[in-house]
């Protein structure tokens, strides 16, 4: 998925919940200098990939004018007033549906 070979080491503390929870427990008990590889099922990373996360939105929710496309991604904000981003993955003539799972839900790794 990604390394650091070639690039500014990343620096966190561990346990201050900076970094996904599989990659911290992952590097717990490593020195510097340790290499390791490292593959997290989604339960560690990003989560599941979650349906009620999906939305069909009408049109007339957003000015007129904008125009959509597949995979764009969008500001929304929830019920709650909480700022969010989702990925447009549908179009249709009078609704969009939206995803808002993080990119890598679902996915080991």
């Amino acid at each position: 998925f990604d390394s650091s070979i070639g690039k500014t080491p990343l620096t966190f503390t561990i346990g201050s919940g900076q970094v996904i929870p599989g990659f911290d427990n992952a590097v717990r008990g490593m020195k510097v200098g340790d290499i390791k590889t490292v593959t997290l099922p989604p339960e560690e990373a990003y989560g599941p990939h979650r349906d009620d996360l999906i939305a069909v939105l009408g049109r007339d929710q957003f000015p007129e004018g904008l125009t959509f496309t597949v995979g764009q991604r969008i500001p929304l904000q929830d019920d709650l007033g909480r700022q969010l981003t989702a990925t447009i993955i549908e179009i249709g003539p009078s609704s969009i549906t939206v995803d808002a799972n993080h990119e890598l839900a679902g996915k080991a790794l």
